[in-house]
Formats: structure tokens, sequence, C-alpha cells
């Protein structure tokens, strides 16, 4: 849904509500985390273009969202600044990987 969409602000709200409705829901929590995560990330992003461990772990949110479009965006800059980043070529064979899965299930 809205967080494969890279609406992180947008999907709080749902996750707010899941919150409300049931306290005690462990998966709705976690994933509050990581939807505040991301948006700090991001928010951070703007001001440290440059920094490949943040870019890293935008990489790694998006790919554990599935959101492979958006994964694939920070990998290719985190490649261009740190072209031997062991974590960027870890990510990119994950994307690749993903890729390829995605694409044999839509054929």
């Amino acid at each position: 849904g809205l967080i494969q969409l890279d609406q992180p602000e947008e999907s709080l709200r749902y996750l707010y509500y899941l919150r409300q409705n049931d306290p005690g829901d462990k998966m709705s929590i976690d994933l509050m985390a990581k939807v505040n995560e991301v948006i700090r990330l991001k928010k951070q992003y703007i001001t440290e273009p440059e920094n490949i461990q943040l870019i890293n772990r935008l990489a790694a949110y998006y790919l554990f969202t599935g959101n492979l479009h958006e994964a694939k965006k920070y990998i290719d800059r985190a490649m261009v600044i740190e072209p031997g980043n062991r974590n960027s070529k870890e990510y990119l064979k994950i994307h690749n990987a993903s890729n390829d899965h995605n694409q044999k299930t839509m054929h």
C-alpha cells in the first residue's frame, strides 16, 4: 500500500489508527518505528546527500518494503559515491534477485 508507494507520512496516519484500535499489535508498532525512521532518514538525506551509511539504510528500507524502484535509486546513488561499498553491492544483488523474481512471476 502506502509504504510501497513511498508515502510514509500517509501510512503513519493509518498505522496510528490501527494502534488506537489495537494498542498491543506488535506488527503495527514495529512498522510505525520503521516508517518514523524512514521519514527521519529522508529529511537527513536532504542535508547529507553524500552520507553512504544513510543512503544504504534508505536502500535497505525500500528493499524491505518491496519498493524496488526507490531502492534502486538509493543503491545507484551509493554506487556513484563509493563504487566498492560492500553493503551497496549486497543491496544491488538483493534488488536484482527480487526484480528477476518479480518479472518471472508476472509472465
